[in-house]
């Protein structure tokens, strides 16, 4: 999952956005069950043609997921693992906050994942399991605490369906006995 998201990622930094900023957070893994681990990783890509000297001086995400999954305690990642940046957590039953002020001219300017976190599928709930950004309470800001605006993406790779692998494996076969009739 974490190769799915770190290619979602890449693309993203050579596709820009509109927005000073694009936060992404990697989707619920899919096929899982109650008693299951998985990572969420959280990302940030920044649109240096708004503003090539854009960074973030302050941030606070504050994420939902489902009242069936548990969050572990997130992990630094990147730049704020490179930098020993260290954030505050709080965290409910549903929600957690990562923040800080990064201090001392201490600044995020390049597009980096910035922390993971772990979770446990603990029960059964109804409906899909979802981790999400609350935009509601999520802020980045940049120099002087100017807010900057941002948006939020969860990309998901498609997966192939078993009659798609067999075509490609088809059409490799027959590619390749081509290739050794023509030697003949």
């Amino acid at each position: 999952m974490k190769t799915l998201f770190q290619l979602a990622f890449a693309a993203a930094l050579l596709t820009g956005g509109a927005q000073a900023a694009t936060i992404y957070i990697s989707p619920v893994p899919a096929g899982i069950n109650p008693g299951d681990s998985f990572d969420i990783y959280l990302g940030v890509v920044f649109d240096k043609s708004a503003d090539p000297a854009e960074q973030i001086m302050d941030f606070n995400f504050d994420i939902s997921f489902s009242a069936g999954l548990t969050a572990g305690s997130p992990v630094e990642l990147g730049y704020f693992r490179d930098n020993g940046v260290f954030f505050y957590v709080s965290q409910g039953p549903d929600w957690i906050t990562v923040s800080d002020l990064l201090s001392g001219g201490d600044s995020l300017m390049t597009d980096d994942m910035l922390f993971k976190i772990p979770f446990q599928y603990i029960s059964s709930t109804e409906g899909p399991l979802f981790v999400t950004i609350n935009e509601e309470f999520t802020f980045l800001d940049g120099p002087d605490f100017v807010p900057l605006s941002y948006t939020v993406s969860s990309t998901t790779a498609p997966t192939p369906e078993p009659a798609t692998f067999a075509l490609a494996g088809t059409a490799l076969a027959v590619l390749g006995w081509n290739r050794i009739a023509r030697r003949r």
